[in-house]
């Protein structure tokens, strides 16, 4: 009995060990502990738009594992958001992620937030367990990396975790479409141009945002005036130039009260969020088939 109480007494009076003596910077210090409650919006609530923030938003994404939305606004600041249905917002940390940026995806395979700039450079933030963002990847050595995804100016991407497919749409609905692939030289991650298709013309309409439905590869792109088109994927990751059915008939609608500037899919409660530039949310619910419900 003795033996188990010094037991007991050396395990409660160890010392600690601080961020700083495990050598984390003080970007990693200042989020590391911050845990966001996780709610659901309710989709019965009569007006579906919520103010998510005052900044002028350029990009968002959703964080599937913690049902977090990440918002991104012109100058980089990233706003982790949580919905809850009595309280439409709750109040969530703020932070400088980014340089200035344009676009937003995430990839939950290895838990990484993607910025897309305006001169068509890409940065990556990793993200912990808890859907923080810290400071970079381990995988990098401590540096944030980055590289060249797009040569011009892109209006939006998406991004396929299960091809690794970088989807790029230029503001006329012209795409590229990048593998992300590693860098065994420099130790960093870089984006391979596909053989085939490498640019091609993907939307009819001047595309404001994109998204993308994991669930039955499928791709939303809105414009700027709320109206969705739809495009199909093949078995690996290609976009087909014609929507088969139960797509083909519903190729072009309005669906969302505009000016959209980003779009994200919520594929654990088949949600499709688009985020206008001064901060609102609206939502819509889709069906196994990927349609957008009224």
């Amino acid at each position: 009995m003795a033996l188990l109480l010094s037991f007991f007494l050396i395990l409660t009076h160890s010392p600690q060990v601080s961020a700083k003596d495990n050598g984390e910077d003080s970007f990693t210090q200042q989020i590391k502990d911050i845990t966001v409650q996780v709610y659901r919006p309710d989709t019965t609530l009569s007006s579906p738009k919520l103010q998510a923030s005052k900044s002028i938003i350029r990009g968002a994404t959703l964080n599937p594992d913690t049902g977090l939305l990440y918002l991104l606004n012109q100058e980089g600041v990233l706003e982790i958001k949580a919905l809850d249905s009595s309280r439409p917002w709750r109040k969530t940390p703020k932070m400088r992620a980014f340089d200035s940026s344009r676009a937003l995806a995430y990839n939950p395979v290895n838990r990484s937030l993607y910025a897309l700039g305006y001169n068509g450079i890409l940065q990556i933030r990793s993200v912990d367990w808890h859907g923080n963002v810290v400071a970079a990847s381990p995988s990098t050595r401590g540096k944030s990396p980055s590289f060249k995804l797009s040569e011009t100016p892109a209006a939006s991407f998406t991004f396929n975790p299960q091809f690794g497919l970088f989807y790029v749409l230029e503001p006329d609905g012209t795409m590229d479409i990048k593998q992300l692939d590693w860098d065994t030289e420099n130790l960093s991650p870089k984006a391979t141009p596909l053989k085939n298709p490498l640019h091609f013309k993907a939307f009819d309409i001047p595309i404001t945002a994109i998204a993308f439905n994991q669930d039955i590869e499928l791709l939303y792109a809105v414009d700027s005036a709320g109206f969705i088109e739809l495009r199909k994927l093949d078995c690996d990751g290609s976009v087909l130039p014609q929507n088969p059915e139960p797509w083909k008939k519903r190729a072009s609608f309005n669906v969302f009260t505009p000016p959209i500037t980003a779009l994200t899919y919520d594929r654990q409660q088949k949600l499709l969020y688009a985020v206008g530039p001064e901060g609102r949310v609206q939502f819509r619910k889709v069906d196994e088939n990927g349609n957008i419900l009224p």
